[in-house]
């Protein structure tokens, strides 16, 4: 069991998610098989993801999921169920649909502080990262070392 609470899922267990509407199953070789409950199919696949996984949850109001993992890193899982990111230390999500928090070890006495990370999507961010560098030119060395076309 591990500090939520969850018992850690072995070859051939399966959690269903908080929402009940999907289950992942640890399968052979580092394979997560997640299905669709009501239809009783097979969605998706995710082949090579290791971890201690024990549980599936939806992200708030998002078309988005986190595969709980007891290791370093839990999964974070667009509508498609591809993921978008490795989440490092995730400890659970705000009720605002906008922030996971995660955690991070202060000392060796066990403590642990808790970080908020507010969650943007793919547009959001690329617009956000336009308008920093919106008028950046990089130099001739940048240029160079990064094989930039002049």
């Amino acid at each position: 069991m591990n500090s939520r609470g969850y018992n850690i899922l072995n070859q051939g267990d399966t959690a269903v998610s908080d929402d009940g509407k999907y289950s992942i199953t640890i399968g052979l070789n580092n394979t997560v098989i997640i299905t669709d409950v009501r239809k009783n199919a097979v969605i998706k696949r995710l082949y090579d993801i290791s971890g201690s996984f024990y549980g599936f949850e939806k992200l708030g109001e998002r078309d988005e999921y986190i595969l709980l993992a007891g290791g370093k890193y839990s999964y974070r899982l667009n509508k498609d169920f591809d993921i978008i990111a490795r989440i490092p230390f995730y400890y659970g999500f705000e009720n605002d649909g906008e922030t996971l928090l995660t955690y991070a070890y202060a000392s060796d006495t066990g403590d642990v502080d808790i970080y908020r990370q507010e969650l943007v999507n793919y547009d959001e961010l690329i617009k956000e990262a336009d308008s920093l560098i919106d008028d950046y030119e990089p130099t001739e060395e940048i240029k160079e070392r990064y094989k930039m076309i002049k």
